[in-house]
């Protein structure tokens, strides 16, 4: 067999030193894995059952490492493996928790296929297909929790254990709606609801800002379902009780406006944005102009008198679309001041202009759920919406670990199980040394070649050879 030396070339080093590394990290875990399972085994309870060994293979960031565990039959009559307990494999899952965070992170903005062809330049990559229901469970669980959460709250009265001690005077929240395409649904289209909480702005640069404590929820809950998950959401970061006031923006849909009913004293705002867009989609020129300007500037009646006298002018299909948009403003005419306005002045100072939802949108979920042709279940949108907002608000690897969190294993398996291995590694020594010679060799010395045992970390003596 060719040594890794002798494989390189001048085109495919990089590749081939991976390809090493990943082989020997495999074997690694898998010598690793084998000597926990057989020191779990030997301080097991006296009265459980060894049955037999079982095989597993799970995807790992190294490729896909297959491991046989021991299965027992506890006092109780139930088959158990003590490697998978132990380590927080759950029945079904394919993936370990690092590699399921990287599969899900690559996939809030990539499609499934295309996770698979870059996951498949470097190690053997789960099909697409089982990308996608990873993805899809992850979304789900988190789906579960917020139901019992709600469920808790809304039916049992019981408070979250969680809650935040913070009280901002100003708790500003804007939320948008984006339209999918779905298949094999009665419905052709439906809407991800998006709402993002923040404090205000902090400035990052000349002429940039940022939002402070930017908070994200996503789904296709109804709009009850929706904000009473948002507000749960926010009381594990704030008291609620605490907070001054509420202030909610959005292009004037009726189930953002309800989300003013979950919060008190709530002030909402249209946004400018969608304001805009409503009046030049039906006026042109000069015309939508003067009427914007009219609402923003409180003059209420004299936008609608110039929409009365030009819909008087217009033809009938004009009519129409300018009576629509007259509708449109009276349903929205509590939310066309400026939301600083009604916000006592020492409140004022420090706060900007809303009107970044539809921007946040397009980021965050228009440009993985559209502009690419593609349709959806309601369940994997859902879900997948559940991951991006999970991303976003930066608690994708939290709960990831959480799920498959590993037991306490005492501190004396531990130990014995890096003996065994070092001695197993100091074993194959000689194999080693066919692929790094130079740990071996006249400069195993120098510093560069402790540096691949550091990363190594075999800690094998020189002297062997």
């Amino acid at each position: 067999m060719k040594t890794l030396l002798e494989k390189l070339t001048i085109n495919n080093w990089e590749r081939e030193i991976l390809k090493e590394g990943l082989n020997f990290s495999l074997k690694l875990a898998q010598a690793f894995l084998t000597l926990l399972d057989e020191e779990l085994a030997k301080k097991r309870n006296p009265q459980w059952k060894l049955i037999g060994k079982r095989k597993r293979t799970l995807f790992t960031l190294f490729g896909p490492l297959k491991v046989e565990r021991r299965l027992f039959k506890d006092e109780q009559g139930r088959f158990r493996f003590l490697l998978d307990e132990k380590l927080g494999w759950k029945k079904g899952k394919c993936a370990t928790s690092d590699f399921l965070t990287l599969v899900a992170q690559l996939s809030t903005g990539l499609p499934y296929r295309q996770v698979e062809e870059v996951l498949s330049l470097y190690v053997s990559s789960p099909s697409h297909a089982t990308i996608q229901k990873m993805v899809t469970s992850l979304g789900e669980e988190r789906t579960r929790e917020e139901k019992e959460k709600r469920e808790r709250l809304y039916l049992n009265g019981e408070l979250p254990e969680k809650r935040g001690k913070r009280s901002p005077e100003v708790l500003l929240m804007e939320a948008d709606g984006v339209s999918i395409s779905l298949q094999r649904e009665k419905e052709k289209k439906t809407e991800i609801k998006l709402v993002y909480s923040h404090e205000g702005w902090e400035k990052e640069g000349k002429g940039r800002y940022s939002l402070k404590g930017k908070k994200i929820y996503s789904g296709l809950a109804p709009s009850s379902t929706f904000w009473q998950d948002f507000s749960l959401l926010l009381d594990e970061h704030y008291s609620l009780s605490g907070v001054k006031y509420f202030v909610i923006s959005g292009d004037g849909a009726p189930w953002v406006k309800e989300g003013a009913e979950y919060f008190s004293p709530s002030i909402y705002q249209l946004d400018r944005f969608h304001l805009k867009r409503a009046i030049t989609k039906v006026l042109r020129g000069k015309g939508a102009q003067e009427v914007y300007s009219l609402l923003i500037s409180h003059d209420l009646q004299g936008a609608l008198n110039h929409l009365q006298k030009m819909q008087e002018e217009a033809s009938k299909e004009r009519k129409k679309e300018i009576e629509e948009l007259t509708k449109y403003i009276l349903s929205n005419s509590s939310g066309l001041s400026d939301y600083r306005e009604k916000l006592p002045r020492e409140l004022q100072g420090n706060l900007r202009p809303l009107g970044a939802a539809e921007g946040n949108i397009d980021k965050i979920l228009a440009n993985r759920f559209k502009k690419r042709g593609m349709s959806w279940s309601k369940r994997g949108a859902n879900s997948l919406a559940k991951v991006i907002a999970l991303r976003e608000n930066g608690e994708l690897d939290d709960c990831i670990s959480q799920k498959s969190r590993a037991e306490s294993i005492p501190s004396s398996i531990t130990k014995r199980v890096k003996e065994r291995l070092r001695k197993e590694v100091r074993k194959s020594g000689k194999d080693i040394g066919t692929c790094m010679p130079a740990l071996y060799g006249p400069h195993s010395g120098r510093p560069w070649v402790q540096v691949l045992r550091e990363i190594t970390s075999l800690k094998i003596d020189p002297n062997l050879h």
